[in-house]
């Protein structure tokens, strides 16, 4: 991906990103590699929303990645 300044059009870096995502449980896709999981909550402000009754549709686990940044 190129971008661009703002300032100076004529200046811009080059961003490269490899990326994976490993999903271990959809419900749409019909995917379970995890038997069992939980989710608890300990900001107060989300216990109303998520008071136990909750169903997950997906966990997807996202590993950190590197993105070099280039001069051209």
């Amino acid at each position: 991906m190129e971008v661009r300044s703002a300032v100076e059009p004529d200046f811009c870096r080059l961003h490269h990103a490899n990326q994976q995502v490993d999903i271990v449980n959809s419900v749409a896709a019909g995917t379970d590699c995890t038997p069992t999981h939980s989710l608890s909550v300990t900001i107060l402000e989300l216990a109303d929303m998520l008071d136990g009754n909750d169903q997950s549709v997906g966990v997807a686990i996202i590993p950190p990645y590197a993105r070099p940044t280039f001069l051209p």
